[in-house]
């Protein structure tokens, strides 16, 4: 009996019904959600760095345009392979274990796109990526438990959390962490805003 609880049940849907129900192709459901993802994240991409150029206040040089496209298409390709990933580690893990089990329905999958997209992004900025999502991950296990009724809410817990990150960010910053950078590149401009 021990054994038997020791172990994660695993369940036999297939990635089929579960990832991609539109084709029976693993490698082809991963690709069309990659080339989708793409599009999208080109899109995103191409808006805010742009509205960056704007809020810049100068007129650009083209050596600078170039750089800006250049970082559009290097945050798309993080952006995106992040959803390749996801697919093609959802479907890989269940065929390694042969089905799906509380770990490797969802966490183990996101966990490891994103340590495979994070290694495409710059490395300047993948501290201010893993604050920004460690921000929304806190929030939304704060979320999800108070929807179950597991932890009773605080007022201003909102507050609480984002006071919480801002500081770690402002001890990154008067650190002078964020102008320690390995390849010699410039500054995350985000810092800009804080002086």
């Amino acid at each position: 009996m021990v054994q038997v609880l020791s172990k994660l049940a695993t369940t036999k849907v297939s990635c089929i019904e579960y990832v991609h129900p539109w084709t029976n192709s693993c490698l082809e459901a991963s690709c069309g959600v990659y080339l989708y993802s793409i599009m999208s994240s080109f899109k995103i991409y191409l808006t805010v760095y742009m509205l960056g150029l704007v809020l810049g206040g100068k007129v650009p040089s083209l050596k600078r345009l170039q750089k800006t496209f250049k970082s559009i298409l290097q945050s798309t390709a993080f952006l995106s392979g992040t959803a390749l990933g996801y697919s093609l580690f959802l479907c890989s893990l269940r065929k390694i274990f042969g089905g799906y089990n509380i770990l490797t329905v969802s966490a183990f999958p996101a966990f490891l796109s994103s340590v495979f997209a994070i290694q495409i992004e710059k490395p300047h900025r993948r501290l201010l990526l893993s604050l920004y999502v460690s921000n929304v991950a806190t929030e939304t296990l704060w979320n999800m438990a108070s929807a179950r009724n597991l932890v009773k809410s605080i007022k201003y817990g909102e507050v609480a959390i984002f006071s919480l990150a801002m500081c770690i960010l402002l001890m990154y910053f008067k650190g002078g962490h964020h102008k320690k950078l390995e390849d010699g590149g410039q500054p995350d401009r985000i810092f800009s805003i804080l002086g």
